[in-house]
C-alpha cells in the first residue's frame, strides 16, 4: 500500500554514506539507478542495507558494467530513461556531452527532460520557442536573434508536441534560419516521435519537452522539475487535463482573477491570459509545484507580495488574503488526490527516488 500523499510509504536503503529510497506507488513499477548515484564519491558500497518498508519490494538486481538505458547507445542524444529526481542528482561529469543531457521520464516515456549546463544553453534551445508559443504580443511570430537579444524567456521550459510542430513548421515554411541548437532539438524530437514528417511538413506526434538548468540552485531545480513535470503530465495525459479543468471551473472567479492578474502584471511572465488551455495548465502547475501544506502560504505570501508590487488590482488580493487562499488550497487538494491515486505523485514532487547524504 502506498499510504497517503502526506505520509507515503517508502522503501529505504543505506548505501554507504548515502541513504537512497523509493516512494511506494499504487501501480507496479520497475525503477533503476546507476551506481554513481549510490555513491557520489565514486567508491561503491559493498552492501545495500535495508532500512524501511522493504516488504513492498518485489525484487532487486545488480547488473555489473551495464550501460545506462537508452534506445541507441551509440547516439549521445538518444534519451536516457530515468526518474526526474535521478535527473536532478545526475552528476554533470556523467553527461555524454557537455552542453546538455536529454532524458526520457521513466513513468511517462513520451516526456523528454532536457537538463542544460547553464541558462545560456537553455536559451539557445528554447527562448525563441517561449516567445512564439506563450508570450503576449509575440505569439506565432519567429523573432530574429537581434530581436531576442536582451529578452528573457524562462529559467525552465515546457512545450507540447502541437506547439513544437507549429514552431518548426512555421520556420520551415518561412525559410527562417534557426540556430544549430534548435535544429538539434528538432532532430531529437523527430527521432523520438514527438514530431513527425508528412512529406516535407512537420506535424505533431505524441509527447512533450520540459527543461531545467544546472545554473539553478538545487532547491529551485526540484521546484522547477515539479512545475515543469506536471506540465508534461498535463500535455500527455487527457485524464489529468479533465481533472484540472474540473478544479479550474470550481474555483472562485475572484481567485482566478488574482492569478490571471499575476500572470499579466509580472513582466517576466507575460502569459496570454486569453488562452484557456494555457491558463488551466499554469493554474495547475502553480498549485502543484509545492507540497499541499505550502500552497496557501505560497499564495498569501510570495505570490501576493509580487502581485501587489507589480501593481495588481487590490480587490483580488483582498479576496485571496481574506480567505487565506482557501480556493487554491482546495483545488490543490483535489489534484493531489488525483495524481497520488494514479501514479503515487504529490504536490512538489514528480520523482519517486530520493537521496540523503
Amino acid at each position: 500500500e502506498p499510504g497517503t500523499p502526506e505520509k507515503q510509504n517508502r522503501i529505504l536503503f543505506s548505501a554507504g554514506s548515502r541513504i537512497v529510497g523509493w516512494r511506494v506507488s499504487p501501480i507496479l513499477q520497475t525503477a533503476w539507478l546507476p551506481s554513481f548515484l549510490l555513491s557520489p564519491s565514486g567508491v561503491l558500497p559493498r552492501t545495500l542495507k535495508p532500512l524501511e518498508f522493504t516488504g513492498s519490494l518485489r525484487s532487486m538486481r545488480v547488473f555489473p558494467s551495464l550501460a545506462v538505458p537508452c534506445a541507441d547507445a551509440a547516439n549521445p542524444r538518444s534519451p536516457v530513461t530515468a526518474d526526474p529526481h535521478a535527473v536532478i542528482e545526475w552528476p554533470q561529469d556523467r553527461w555524454r556531452k557537455a552542453d546538455f543531457e536529454v532524458f526520457s521520464w521513466d513513468l511517462f516515456p513520451s516526456v523528454l527532460i532536457f537538463d542544460t549546463a547553464d541558462y545560456g544553453v537553455q536559451a539557445r534551445l528554447f527562448n525563441r520557442l517561449a516567445f512564439f508559443v506563450e508570450k503576449t504580443g509575440y505569439r506565432g511570430r519567429l523573432l530574429s536573434d537581434a530581436e531576442l537579444s536582451g529578452l528573457h524567456g524562462y529559467n525552465a521550459h515546457d512545450y507540447r508536441a502541437e506547439s513544437l510542430a507549429e514552431f518548426f513548421e512555421t520556420a520551415r515554411k518561412e525559410g527562417f534560419r534557426l540556430r544549430s541548437e534548435e535544429l538539434e532539438l528538432r532532430d531529437i524530437l523527430l527521432a523520438e516521435g514527438i514530431l513527425v514528417l508528412r512529406g516535407e511538413s512537420i506535424e505533431a506526434g505524441a509527447g512533450a519537452v520540459v527543461s531545467i538548468s544546472r545554473e539553478s540552485a538545487e532547491y529551485l531545480r526540484y521546484l522547477f522539475m515539479a512545475h515543469e513535470g506536471y506540465h508534461g503530465i498535463y500535455f500527455t495525459r487527457p485524464e489529468f487535463r479533465e481533472a484540472v479543468a474540473g478544479a479550474y471551473r470550481e474555483t472562485d472567479p475572484r481567485a482566478l482573477g488574482f492569478l490571471q492578474g499575476y500572470f499579466t502584471v509580472v513582466d517576466t511572465l507575460g502569459y496570454d491570459v486569453n488562452d484557456s488551455y494555457l491558463m488551466e495548465n499554469e493554474f495547475m502547475a502553480y498549485l502543484m509545484q509545492q507540497p499541499l501544506a505550502k500552497t496557501a502560504p505560497y499564495f498569501t505570501g510570495v505570490i501576493n507580495e509580487r502581485y501587489l508590487r507589480y501593481g495588481g488590482p487590490e480587490e483580488y488580493s483582498d479576496h485571496v488574503m481574506s480567505t487565506g487562499a482557501s480556493d487554491f488550497e482546495g483545488a490543490a487538494a483535489k489534484l493531489n488526490g488525483f495524481v497520488f491515486s494514479r501514479w503515487g505523485l504529490s504536490g512538489g514532487r514528480v520523482g519517486s527516488w530520493f537521496f540523503y547524504d
